[in-house]
């Protein structure tokens, strides 16, 4: 526990959202956790952004039992280490990694970074100095309508369906009772010849920043709350 503390703790204080207790629930836990079913073996090594403060790693098998020893981290953060176990070996591999990082932290609010661009030279691919962010930090539900105009809307659409026709309308959402809610709401258009049973729409994908919490049935930040959170995908 105090380990977890002190990683919250670092996370919260760099997070943009750390004025605001809402947008923090429900980013840390179940992610962490999951990391065992595909490692051997997990390693967690963090220091605080407090000065003089002492670097520390946890290690576990997953398993109840771990170690906790004291480390030389001259920089402030944390690193998780996953001892990748053999039948799980894809996930080393770049392409499932970026896939992955796609689909579930395609719209996180913070920039997540994973390698570097590249270009062309000399015949082959090389790495640039300029970060890879794979993610959109503002995606267009997050803005005003005013803001937008019907080019961002319709290339917004495209960049999650690129192989769909125009959309045939859309509606931006913004609810505030008895859940908070901003979203963009596409209707794709409709060809006579569509089958429901083998085309994609026939289910709804939601995708969300924070949590949506019910103020009528839920006014507090209680585990109901992060329970019934919207996590990035659902079909």
């Amino acid at each position: 526990y105090p380990l977890m503390q002190l990683i919250i703790r670092d996370l919260i204080y760099r997070s943009p959202h750390k004025n605001d207790a809402n947008a923090i629930i429900g980013h840390f836990g179940l992610g962490f956790y999951s990391s065992f079913m595909v490692s051997k073996k997990v390693e967690i090594r963090t220091r605080s952004y407090q000065e003089g403060a002492q670097a520390v790693m946890w290690t576990c098998d997953g398993s109840p039992e771990y170690t906790m020893e004291n480390i030389d981290k001259p920089e402030r953060g944390t690193d998780i280490v996953l001892y990748i176990d053999d039948e799980n070996k894809n996930f080393l591999e770049a392409g499932e990694i970026e896939t992955l990082l796609k689909k579930y932290c395609r719209f996180l609010p913070i920039p997540v970074v994973f390698g570097k661009e590249q270009e062309w030279k000399d015949g082959k691919y090389v790495d640039t100095d300029k970060d890879k962010v794979i993610n959109d930090t503002t995606p267009a539900w997050t803005k005003k309508p005013t803001d937008l105009t019907d080019e961002d809307y319709r290339k917004f659409y495209h960049e999650l369906y690129p192989t769909m026709d125009e959309p045939l309308f859309w509606i931006h959402l913004n609810v505030d009772y008895p859940f908070k809610l901003t979203g963009i709401l596409y209707f794709p258009k409709i060809r006579n010849n569509f089958d429901v049973n083998k085309t994609a729409y026939n289910s709804i994908a939601i995708r969300s920043l924070s949590p949506i919490r019910s103020k009528a049935s839920c006014p507090t930040s209680s585990c109901c709350c992060r329970e019934s959170s919207i996590r990035p995908i659902f079909r």
